[in-house]
């Protein structure tokens, strides 16, 4: 990867319980979106800090999230040391 590169992950979070979901975003929507990455590739709900740890463990620094209107994050990763 070269130094100036940057990695772009788009997550959807799941809300906590009396927490509101953007219009756009339905409850079951973050639901189904889940239970597809178990069933296919034994995915699991993370969290921004552990993705931040993964990252960290591939060298790579969080250095930007974005919300989305769509309820969707954007998150940005570059090498370590970079920024």
């Amino acid at each position: 990867m070269r130094p100036s590169s940057r990695v772009v992950l788009v997550e959807a979070f799941l809300g906590r319980v009396g927490q509101e979901v953007s219009p756009d975003m339905a409850d079951i929507q973050g639901a189904i979106i889940d239970l597809h990455m178990f069933l296919l590739v034994g995915g699991q709900e993370r969290s921004v800090s552990q993705y931040a740890d993964l990252l960290q463990q591939a060298d790579l620094s969080l250095t930007a999230t974005t919300p989305l209107p769509s309820g969707y994050v954007l998150m940005e990763a570059t090498a370590t040391g970079e920024r």
